[in-house]
């Protein structure tokens, strides 16, 4: 049997323990521990063997455990966020996994995942949520005139790269239980990077911003896509599967439907493409879109082949929020097979 005080924080839940027995002994989050069993490390770690070498030194530990066995390695570095974990070579001792969570997080982690890619529309706010709650143990940092805390996290928005990044900073304050989400704000004309970085320590000391340390959990990048204008649209009149003719004169009727709570005014078009089939423009509708609301309509469209080959044609509905359509996206696409394409033009 293997008897041990553990000392643990604020953030520590006993209940979560894996590993041997512990009793509260009444003050400063210090625990009474015990542990007669090689097994319940085994179960814990998933390992299959009950040696206590082979278990002090498994690569299956989790190193966001407040108690475990081992040490942080040389390359952990707390400036980019880097954390080794070294199992232990020698003196093993079983005592060490009294009070194991195997299923520890990051001493300050991310509750929910960060989206990959963030489509904004242009000239809209929007936002990239960010929920931070603390895990069980001590950050792994060096401190600064003893202010290593968890609790004060800046969250850094590094919108863009290079010389040209634009970087703001929210302080917050991470509660002991739950989780505190902030809203980062986005709001952008052009398709770019967005970089979520929380760190530790921030120095008022001269009125500027100064990273100590990254969480754990490191820094995540959004790449954010900007649409000219959140719609959904349907499309119909597209002629069906056609044998000669040239060339074929369509009605197209359109529709879009605003999919957020404001207003939006675009511009619209459709066009035919295809192998041999000429790139023929409808007139340009400017559309007045409620908030949440639909409008549709038709347009006049001509499809001709310039070569009289079959071909695939793809009648494509594009919008954009200026006249030129140099910010534009496709919002339906519909097809047809046109075989034998007669009296080329």
């Amino acid at each position: 049997m293997s008897n041990k005080l553990i000392y643990a924080t604020e953030d520590y839940n006993s209940g979560l323990n894996m590993v041997g027995s512990l009793v509260y002994t009444g003050s400063n989050y210090i625990y009474s521990g015990t542990i007669d069993t090689v097994t319940q490390v085994k179960n814990a770690l998933g390992e299959s063997s009950t040696s206590v070498g082979v278990l002090c030194s498994s690569s299956k530990i989790n190193k966001w455990a407040a108690f475990k066995s081992g040490k942080w390695g040389y390359n952990t570095n707390f400036e980019t966020g880097v954390f080794e974990w070294v199992a232990s070579t020698d003196g093993f001792r079983l005592g060490d996994f009294i009070g194991y969570n195997h299923n520890a997080k990051p001493p300050v982690y991310y509750v929910d995942a960060l989206p990959t890619t963030l489509s904004v529309e242009r000239w809209t706010n929007s936002s990239i949520l960010v929920k931070l709650a603390r895990g069980e143990m001590q950050p792994v940092v060096k401190t600064y005139s003893g202010i290593c805390s968890k609790n004060q996290i800046d969250i850094q928005s590094i919108v863009g790269t290079g010389v040209s990044a634009i970087i703001t900073h929210q302080r917050i304050s991470v509660p002991v239980t739950g989780s505190y989400s902030y809203a980062v704000p986005v709001l952008t004309d052009y398709n770019t990077t967005v970089t979520i970085k929380p760190t530790y320590y921030v120095d008022m000391t001269h009125g500027d911003y100064e990273d100590y340390s990254v969480i754990e959990d490191g820094a995540r990048t959004v790449n954010v896509v900007v649409t000219p204008v959140a719609v959904t649209g349907s499309m119909f009149g597209i002629p069906e599967n056609q044998t000669g003719g040239n060339p074929i004169e369509a009605s197209i009727l359109w529709g879009l439907t605003r999919t957020v709570a404001s207003a939006k005014n675009i511009y619209l078009r459709v066009y035919p493409v295809g192998t041999g089939i000429a790139l023929n423009y409808s007139d340009i509708v400017y559309v007045q879109l409620t908030a949440s609301g639909s409008a549709n309509g038709s347009l006049p469209l001509t499809i001709l082949s310039n070569t009289g080959a079959s071909t695939s044609v793809q009648i494509r509905m594009e919008i954009s929020d200026t006249y030129d359509f140099t910010n534009k996206m496709i919002v339906v696409t519909k097809s047809f097979t046109w075989t034998n394409p007669a009296g080329v033009q």
